[in-house]
């Protein structure tokens, strides 16, 4: 029986496809002992993709307890690769990639639209990616390893909070 492939197995059949081209091909090319800033990329996108996932549960679960009137929506960012934000009442919780392994979470209140001025914008909460022994990649805030439940249970009642109507 064959094992179904997750990101947990991805590597191996990584490294099966490498062999097997050592193999056909003659060359000898080793996997990368160290971390490189295409496996950054793949992770930082990864990541992202797990927290809109993530908030998207969460979201889901609110919106059927609080009913259509002050619903949360998430939204992806356009020409991103995995940017999104959460959206209520003129009030967006946006979290977008700077660069490989840097995560900005900001807020952005659009209601002083309605009054002909720019709207404000809160300072960003960086999240950063961390290569640890073995080539793991740590998400840390402030240096600290997060826990992506706490992350979403904090940023989703800080935006709600902020959002009422």
């Amino acid at each position: 029986m064959t094992p179904s492939e997750n990101k947990e197995t991805k590597w191996i059949k990584d490294l099966v496809r490498l062999e097997q081209n050592m193999e056909t091909v003659g060359e000898i090319s080793l996997p990368e002992s160290q971390a490189s800033k295409e496996q950054l990329e793949e992770h930082t996108v990864e990541f992202m993709r797990q927290l809109r996932t993530a908030f998207a549960s969460h979201t889901a679960v609110f919106n059927h307890m609080k009913g259509f009137l002050g619903s949360l929506r998430i939204y992806g960012i356009a020409d991103t690769q995995a940017d999104f934000m959460l959206f209520r009442h003129g009030h967006k919780l946006v979290f977008s990639v700077r660069e490989p392994g840097l995560i900005s979470v900001c807020m952005k209140f659009n209601d002083q639209l309605l009054n002909g001025k720019n709207p404000t914008e809160e300072p960003s909460d960086f999240i950063k990616g961390e290569w640890g022994p073995f080539n793991e990649l740590k998400w840390t805030y402030k240096d600290q390893k997060i826990n992506i439940d706490y992350l979403i249970r904090y940023y989703m009642t800080v935006f709600v909070k902020t959002s009422v109507k």
